[in-house]
């Protein structure tokens, strides 16, 4: 037999043999170094396995079948243990083609080396690996149909012809990769799930609320603690409605049958033995398909109820105490406004009597004196007398002078058309008065107001005063 044939039905059968050892392991690691390992025993070709890091760009080892003197030389040099070497081949090298492309590609090791390397390390390497022109092949392993890494093969005389045998012992990696990862996501989905059961039980077991699964018949599949006397693995498998009073049943069976036909979870409050008061929350299971199962939490709220009433009694109280105050204070209010419109009215009656009363029994006898040819002497007495006067009826009519209490009725009048500024001839005929008496009330209105030889304007001084006294 041509001995070349000899090889390939020789290299044929080892990656059979291969692909036979790696079958059926669940590992990733274990199934690199499966592969590496029947390489070396094999003394007939290397191989190397490079897988695409995390960033999707960069390749790193993940099994080469080289010594451990030469792996150690090899990471003396790179200063870094192999397990963490990583390369960013340049797109138009050829291992980045292969994954890109998804090309097997028929090269050597000089190649290889420069793809993974930059001079001067990459002839370093190749002197201690030596063969730099040995001849090789690099195909793809794929990892759920896509492209994850390169399975390389170096051998002496390797031609062109061993390449469907290299892509058939990928494929029985890239297939064993599939179910590795495949039983690694469900032993974390499992782990998952029992960490998720874990503490979903850490959480119901110390509970105080009663958690209870019920299926559609009403059987209890679960339950986190049972009254005093009776034991959980003898309610399990038991119906619900053995322990719901009829009366309760009534109101508790039409929003369990609800729940299990809508799937829209719903709460509810029931009422147990002495006067307890329960908050139910019933909630389908499944979140999909129809639904066969409830989860059922009755949480004790006796007490908060008792509070809440409480609290509803003290609000009641408050707002008919407040109502209350509020009357009264209302009252008060109202006798308050009717003490002061009272106490205003007196005391405006109060400063109408004593300006009536000086008006009439006071200023009358000044207005004699003053006229009585008074001596030197008395004169300032009774001027001190007129300005005492003002001083007491000054609150009363703020800015009046006293001696405009003095002025009669008609010269009132005539002082306030004054003031609005009228003239003697507008005034006249308002009042129906000559020019004449006019006059002689602006006179009288003049002197009595001390205004008599000087020159104020009596406008202006009338004006001055806030007001004349009617």
């Amino acid at each position: 037999m041509d001995k070349a044939l000899r090889d390939l039905i020789e290299y044929i059968q080892f990656t059979e043999n291969v692909a036979a050892k790696i079958h059926g392991v669940l590992d990733e690691a274990e199934i690199f170094r499966i592969v590496t390992e029947e390489f070396v025993r094999s003394e007939r070709s290397l191989a190397g396995i490079m897988m695409l890091a995390e960033d999707g760009r960069s390749l790193r080892v993940a099994q080469v079948s080289l010594s451990t003197d030469i792996i150690k030389v090899l990471e003396e040099i790179a200063a870094l243990p192999i397990e963490e070497f990583r390369s960013e081949p340049d797109e138009s090298s050829i291992l980045w083609r292969v994954i890109r492309d998804g090309m097997t590609v028929q090269t050597t090791r000089r190649e290889i080396a420069q793809a993974l390397l930059a001079e001067p390390l990459a002839a370093r390497v190749l002197e201690i690996i030596g063969l730099e022109k040995e001849p090789s092949i690099a195909t793809p392993l794929y990892r759920r149909g896509k492209a994850a890494g390169v399975l390389m093969m170096m051998a002496p005389k390797l031609a062109e012809y061993f390449i469907p045998s290299v892509r058939n012992l990928a494929r029985h990696i890239s297939t064993a990769l599939d179910l590795a990862n495949e039983h690694a996501e469900r032993k974390r989905a499992e782990e998952a799930l029992r960490q998720s059961e874990r503490r979903f039980r850490a959480i119901v077991e110390n509970s105080p609320d009663l958690f209870t699964i019920v299926e559609r018949d009403g059987t209890i599949s679960f339950v986190n603690f049972v009254e005093p006397g009776h034991r959980v693995e003898d309610v399990i498998g038991t119906s619900v409605y053995d322990y719901v009073p009829a009366e309760l049943a009534v109101q508790y069976r039409p929003v369990q049958e609800r729940v299990f036909r809508t799937g829209s979870p719903e709460r509810i409050e029931v009422f147990g033995r002495n006067g307890r008061v329960f908050d139910c929350r019933i909630a389908p299971l499944e979140k999909e398909g129809p639904v066969e199962h409830l989860m059922v939490i009755l949480t004790d709220i006796t007490d908060r109820k008792k509070a809440e009433e409480l609290l509803r009694q003290h609000r009641d109280e408050l707002e008919k105490l407040v109502k209350e105050r509020t009357s009264s204070l209302e009252e008060a209010n109202t006798a308050l406004r009717v003490m002061l419109k009272t106490a205003d009215q007196m005391k405006a009656e109060m400063e109408e009597a004593v300006i009536f009363n000086v008006r009439r029994f006071v200023l009358p006898y000044i207005e004699q004196l003053k006229k009585s040819g008074l001596t030197a002497e008395q004169r300032p007495y009774v001027e001190m007398l007129e300005r005492s006067l003002d001083e007491v009826t000054r609150p009363f009519m703020p800015g009046v002078p006293a001696q405009a209490l003095t002025l009669t009725p008609v010269e009132l009048t005539v002082a306030n058309l004054i003031k609005q500024g009228k003239t003697t001839k507008e005034i006249a005929e308002f009042l129906h008065l000559s020019d004449r008496t006019v006059e002689t009330h602006r006179y009288n209105i003049r002197s009595k107001l001390g205004l008599k030889g000087r020159t104020v304007n009596l406008r202006t001084y009338l004006a001055s005063i806030r007001d004349v006294p009617a």
